[in-house]
């Protein structure tokens, strides 16, 4: 299996280990000659049941580690193996997370939480991104975010949107002032027309890839790739798309949020184009494999008469803490189309189903870290998205009988 250069969160250990904290106190004993920093972090994690994450493109590809020591406290392994090749650790619950060695010293840490507006109830998954950089974070599920800025950087502008609230933005200038900074959006009204529907003028289908069983998986990695399926509007159906499914494998993080995208075809590549989804829609499913609903009718976003993409984006929220600084810093460089060669151990995001294509064709998209779309056409290879479409029955005309 080739080693792909996309951005992986390895987790040693299934989540159900996930209980108890890590103590840097625990004894260890190692012996390794010339073994990968992958092979490194398995033996470590086999004899303290601890998680490790990171990505696979902080390691040198040439890093052998020679360490034989007896007895030895945790902290001290740790200190020794990553520190001396300039990998920086720290501790979130059961979790040790790498990263690479900061270089840039002119950076700076904006901390804090987004909230309801007059309440302190934190917005789960809203997104924060600098208006003039392609750079963009997310908060965790209570609301709390850290986004790294560099000093050229200070004369941005932070928008922060979230599905249900109005948009802000924020002066990056403003933001550094404090250390910790309660950022609040007011819920967005809308007042729509009334329309009268009669559920006799419409019906509802289903679209796309809705296979009964996976024949495989494939990883979403957790910074920025997408995997899209392109669903057609043969029939040129007219109505709004009302839910998207996606089948979520039990070999994956099931738990794990994910981001949704609807966009429709490109009219001159066929590639997907604009989003239709206005606002950042985020969610975190509950722990139950297979297939996952998330209702969008409230977008009501029109069937595209050229058909549309349904695409699920794998995210990692800021890991956020009080009392040390958790920032995970991610590199993009690189790129495969070898995308399905999932990492042989227990990853952090999600693993999205896959079947062969029943037309014959693969209708599947991948988007790659270099922010490139690109067609799988191995196999029929067709991922198990699909989507509910609710649209206007066409009324059979009557014949006069004059």
């Amino acid at each position: 299996m080739k080693r792909a250069f996309y951005i992986v969160l390895c987790l040693v250990l299934p989540f159900c280990g996930l209980a108890q904290q890590v103590s840097l106190d625990t004894k260890i004993s190692l012996d390794l000659t010339q073994s990968s920093i992958n092979d490194v972090i398995k033996q470590i994690a086999n004899k303290t049941a601890i998680t490790f994450s990171f990505t696979n493109d902080i390691f040198k590809e040439n890093i052998l580690i020679n360490y034989k020591r007896e007895n030895i406290r945790l902290e001290t392994v740790l200190q020794d193996i990553f520190q001396t090749n300039h990998i920086e650790w720290l501790v979130y619950q059961n979790n040790i997370i790498l990263r690479k060695e900061k270089l840039i010293k002119s950076e700076y840490h904006i901390q804090g939480k987004v909230v309801e507006d007059d309440k302190n109830k934190g917005i789960p998954f809203a997104s924060l991104s600098l208006i003039k950089n392609n750079q963009a974070t997310i908060c965790n599920e209570n609301g709390f975010f850290e986004i790294t800025v560099l000093e050229n950087q200070t004369n941005d502008s932070i928008e922060i949107a979230s599905v249900g609230y109005n948009r802000h933005r924020f002066s990056v200038k403003e933001l550094l002032q404090s250390a910790y900074n309660t950022l609040s959006l007011t819920e967005k009204a809308e007042t729509l027309d009334p329309i009268i529907v009669y559920a006799r003028d419409y019906k509802t289908e289903t679209l796309g890839n809705d296979a009964f069983f996976a024949l495989g998986n494939l990883y979403l990695d957790t910074h920025g790739q997408q995997t899209a399926m392109f669903i057609e509007n043969t029939k040129e159906r007219q109505g709004e798309i009302s839910n998207v499914r996606f089948y979520l494998s039990k070999k994956g993080n099931i738990g794990a949020p994910f981001r949704i995208h609807i966009y429709r075809a490109d009219s001159v590549d066929n590639i997907p184009g604009d989003d239709l989804l206005i606002e950042p829609l985020i969610v975190k499913p509950k722990s139950e494999y297979g297939w996952y609903t998330v209702d969008v009718s409230q977008f009501h976003i029109s069937i595209p008469s050229t058909g549309f993409f349904v695409a699920m984006e794998g995210i990692y929220p800021s890991v956020y803490s009080d009392r040390k600084d958790t920032t995970i810093q991610f590199d993009t460089e690189g790129e495969t189309e070898n995308f399905d060669d999932t990492p042989s151990i227990v990853s952090y995001g999600q693993k999205l189903g896959y079947s062969k294509s029943k037309k014959g064709k693969s209708n599947t998209w991948h988007y790659s870290l270099s922010h490139t779309w690109f067609q799988l056409r191995k196999n029929n290879f067709a991922v198990m998205i699909t989507a509910d479409i609710r649209y206007l029955k066409k009324r059979k005309s009557r014949k006069s009988n004059d």
